[in-house]
């Protein structure tokens, strides 16, 4: 884990992994059922993308796919503009 701060309000978080080399935070959404859990990914989503902080997401469902859907999320981080 890696702690993550948001600029614009001074709030902390932390990311699952974070990739030095590319900037980019991991997250990985593996409680995606529990309504808390739901808000707390709204909050953190929201203040990743108003920081311009570049983060990857993955979910559960990707675990049968982890390697193409993780180059995706990496991708989709990094040119994210």
């Amino acid at each position: 884990e890696r702690t993550v701060e948001f600029p614009l309000s001074g709030e902390l978080a932390h990311s699952d992994f974070y990739l030095p080399e590319q900037n980019v935070h991991v997250e990985y959404w593996g409680m995606s059922k529990d309504p808390d859990y739901e808000n707390y990914k709204r909050w953190k989503e929201d203040n990743y993308i108003r920081n311009n902080i570049r983060y990857a997401s993955l979910y559960p469902s990707d675990l049968k796919n982890l390697r193409d859907c993780f180059r995706e999320a990496l991708r989709k981080a990094i040119n994210h503009k």
